[in-house]
């Protein structure tokens, strides 16, 4: 096993080319050989289809308290929808 690939990573992938084992044996190989590989446009959007990332104000994490939090995420998903409105 390389070390530096992770099997949760390498599972990432294999879920997201639709259980392609093939693919994935392309893209490891490719990794090998160049040190780089592309991910298709298809799998990268099913990728980011999981995650998802925001910022928290430094005066939430160093001293949270609830009404901060609710206000934080309410307000982070307010934006949210008027993004994907946009």
């Amino acid at each position: 096993m390389d070390i530096q690939i992770s099997s949760n990573f390498e599972r990432l992938l294999f879920e997201a080319y639709g259980r392609d084992g093939k693919a994935i044996r392309a893209l490891m190989a490719s990794l090998a050989q160049s040190r780089r590989f592309t991910v298709s446009t298809r799998a990268l959007s099913e990728i980011r289809a999981l995650f998802t990332a925001d910022r928290a104000e430094r005066v939430i994490v160093m001293r949270p308290d609830q009404g901060a939090i609710e206000r934080h995420i309410l307000a982070a998903s307010r934006a949210a929808r008027e993004g994907a409105a946009a």
